[in-house]
């Protein structure tokens, strides 16, 4: 099943707050430079295959990184605001899956579908430091 129709998020917004920086915005390109290696999984790539970046971003000097990296602070206070108006967001842009999640932790169905496909916690290290790898000893595995 493909992706909504663009645009999910403020894509304008974000060009308009980085002026100067360079944009991609060729499907092809963004199908290409989205792929990962969730083809590796049956379940991950059923649940990823048609996903496709909507925008990449192409800084070329530290000063475009910094434009970057101040629209994505100012999301962070568009964030913080909400949630301290008793909003819970889910934000998608995090490095772990805990920093996004609506509770700021992985709730049982994310520990437990990890502890399903990936007991030992080889795929994506540190994404969800929550959890806890499974030893060999635990797991039944011969090592």
């Amino acid at each position: 099943m493909p992706d909504a129709p663009y645009p999910k998020h403020d894509i304008a917004a974000l060009v308009a707050a980085c002026p100067g920086v360079a944009f991609e915005r060729d499907a092809a390109l963004l199908r290409q430079k989205s792929r990962d290696f969730f083809w590796f999984s049956p379940i991950l790539n059923r649940a990823f295959r048609h996903k496709t970046a909507e925008i990449l971003a192409q800084p070329r000097t530290e000063a475009e990184v910094i434009a970057i990296a101040a629209a994505r602070a100012r999301l962070a206070q568009i964030i913080a605001a909400h949630e301290a108006a008793g909003i819970p967001v889910a934000n998608p842009h995090v490095a772990t899956v805990e920093d996004g999640s609506r509770h700021k932790r992985g709730p049982g169905d994310q520990l437990g579908f990890k502890a399903l496909v990936d007991p030992h916690g080889l795929l994506n290290p540190g994404r969800m430091p929550s959890y806890i790898p499974q030893t060999p000893q635990e797991t039944g595995d011969p090592g």
